[in-house]
């Protein structure tokens, strides 16, 4: 919510009025001591309302949860005089939640709760990092201000979509602990923010998770039909980016193994990795997002299996096991340091810049997991979230 202010106000009488941490003012507002003008309070949205008999300033203030100072404010009054029948704004805390992961996600879902989440909220930044193969824009957040720079994607194949509603409630449940003073996982959420930059990509491949949840357009079904390849596969199966490349079989690193022994030798719903390494527009736009930001750790949500993998040939360093050890403490998830993979995001990564890399495989059972396993999910894997964005 924005303000207009006709006269100069300390930030610190405005977190009083609305009771909202000065931290989080300082945060969307670029002077720290005053607000004059415009002044942007997180977390709140203006209402309007008809004056009833009876009612007060003060009455109307304890039912919004804040100072009478704020209703005035916001309604450029000087005075705590109401007149029956008139109409004034007052504000109201946003309680609700704005991500609804009881629902799965699509690209356009996605980009409208970014938008807005920070309109409400503004305390973090938005741009898009490039494209999918169809069009579709890839969006980057980024959280906080701390020395070390995190990074966290979801949806790099298209059945997984689950991880983007995990990705996008911890987003939510972040920018509101911070605008109201909360703690995630028992920490400060400005412990958090100081301490760490966030970078969250919360669906790498739009494109695929179209074609899971919906089908091709009807147009294009025959050419992806003929890509599913084996009887009782459906396109809920798609794994793959529209052109049927695997984007976690498209890193560098050691790739021909990966084409040599996959099954799918051309392009398919899931197994392809394509004629090259960093042939596809998505594998190619986290290949230069990790390039330029050089993140001290990465991790990548996948679904399912209830545990995570966090070494690759030996070349992880000594901090990867002990983060390990914190994520499997925090989550119950079973901590595996070698698996026979390679070609994969966090494998280029740990191989490219000798830093801590995790794959984290959410949930059980068969993908794409039913929505209906978010809470558990999400209960499991918060703790290794917080765990992820905390120095050691």
């Amino acid at each position: 919510m924005q303000m207009q202010f006709k006269y100069l106000t300390m930030l610190t009488q405005i977190s009083e009025w609305f009771n909202i941490p000065i931290f989080a003012l300082e945060i969307i507002n670029p002077n720290p001591i005053t607000a004059r003008g415009i002044c942007k309070i997180p977390g709140y949205i203006r209402d309007s309302y008809t004056v009833k008999k009876f009612d007060s300033i003060d009455g109307l203030a304890r039912k919004c949860g804040v100072r009478p100072e704020a209703i005035l404010l916001l309604n450029q009054m000087e005075q705590e005089i109401l007149r029956e029948g008139e109409t004034i704004e007052i504000p109201w805390q946003v309680k609700s939640s704005i991500v609804n992961p009881h629902f799965g996600y699509d690209h356009s879902r996605v980009e409208q709760d970014i938008q807005t989440l920070y309109e409400m909220y503004s305390m973090f930044q938005v741009r898009v990092i490039g494209e999918s193969e169809q069009g579709r824009s890839i969006t980057e957040i980024t959280i906080g201000n701390g020395p070390l720079h995190v990074h966290l994607n979801a949806s790099f194949h298209g059945n997984e979509w689950v991880t983007t509603n995990v990705v996008m409630q911890f987003v939510q449940d972040y920018v509101h602990a911070i605008a109201t003073g909360g703690h995630l996982y028992g920490i400060p959420a400005e412990t958090l923010y100081t301490e760490c930059t966030l970078s969250v990509v919360p669906m790498v491949n739009p494109d695929g998770v179209e074609i899971a949840q919906y089908g091709p357009h009807d147009e294009e079904r025959p050419v992806y039909r003929s890509m599913l390849l084996h009887e009782g596969v459906t396109f809920q199966d798609w794994k793959a980016n529209a052109r049927g490349v695997d984007l976690n079989n498209q890193f560098p690193t050691n790739w021909e193994i990966e084409k040599n022994r996959k099954w799918a030798k051309i392009p398919a719903y899931r197994d392809y990795p394509g004629a090259a390494p960093l042939t596809e527009k998505e594998a190619i736009v986290m290949q230069k997002l990790v390039e330029e930001k050089q993140f001290h750790r990465v991790v990548a949500l996948h679904t399912q299996g209830k545990e995570f993998y966090w070494g690759y040939e030996g070349i992880e360093p000594k901090e990867s096991a002990l983060l390990a050890a914190r994520f499997e403490r925090a989550s119950g998830y079973k901590a595996v340091q070698m698996i026979d993979s390679h070609a994969g995001f966090k494998d280029w990564f740990i191989a490219t810049y000798e830093k801590p890399g995790f794959t984290i495989e959410l949930g059980e059972g068969v993908n794409p997991l039913p929505i209906e396993q978010f809470e558990s999910i999400y209960r499991d894997v918060i703790g290794i979230l917080v765990e992820a964005i905390r120095p050691l």
